[in-house]
């Protein structure tokens, strides 16, 4: 299918819900999304900001498990932090890149009494230039790279009504970043451990297409809607 959500993070979005694709489909996505996290850089609390572009890349080959593989841009990125009574950001104004994969296996089946169900583990990492750095109403010229690596771990639900089909979960993610100047060669370097749950919902417009909402929760904010198109 084809999917888009024209919403304006890093983060990453289930994008399916828990159904089976039938044995050979392949989905080709295409979404705009923002996520809002806090994350840790050398003991220091951030609150992060991204707006990505990203195209996915899904195929279930006749071993049941679906593949899936995404590419994208950062177009835009912010990192915040307190100092006293002054708000310090750092902005990456550049265009940034990501790409990621991984493989979603159904446990169970979508049936007349009983909910499809899945697993998904993904893995994602993205690169942004931060050129910019505001303190006090002052900004500064700055040559900073911003790495972050995220593992991801789902289980999600998922039941069809007729035409719409409501679906849920949770996610499990490890995130890994680190900031560092290009100039100082100075290193700042963090992890965290988030838990977020998911809901959404699809309705199948027409046959084999769909729109879709998608939002997560408490630690990391996210929000998705978007098309999909099955083929």
């Amino acid at each position: 299918g084809i999917f888009f959500y024209p919403w304006d993070a890093i983060g990453s979005e289930i994008a399916d819900s828990a159904d089976l694709y039938s044995t050979g489909q392949v989905s080709v996505g295409l979404s705009f999304n923002r996520t809002d996290k806090n994350i840790e850089l050398r003991n220091t609390e951030m609150d992060s900001e991204a707006k990505n572009g990203i195209v996915r890349f899904s195929v279930r080959p006749r071993n049941g498990f679906l593949f899936f593989a995404k590419v994208g841009n950062v177009r835009q990125f912010e990192l915040e932090y307190s100092s006293g009574s002054f708000s310090n950001k750092f902005l990456g104004k550049s265009q940034g890149f990501l790409w990621g994969t991984g493989i979603q296996w159904n446990l169970t089946q979508d049936t007349p009494v009983s909910a499809a169900t899945a697993i998904e583990i993904s893995y994602t990492q993205t690169n942004v230039e931060v050129d910019v750095f505001k303190s006090n109403g002052t900004s500064v010229g700055v040559s900073d790279d911003f790495l972050q690596d995220e593992f991801q771990g789902a289980f999600k639900v998922s039941k069809r009504f007729g035409k719409i089909q409501p679906f849920g979960g949770l996610k499990l993610i490890r995130i890994v970043s680190k900031l560092k100047d290009n100039q100082t060669k100075e290193k700042l370097t963090g992890n965290q451990n988030l838990i977020s749950p998911v809901v959404g919902i699809q309705w199948e417009i027409f046959e084999k297409e769909y729109l879709s909402l998608e939002g997560s929760f408490l630690d990391e904010q996210m929000m998705a809607v978007g098309m999909k198109i099955g083929f």
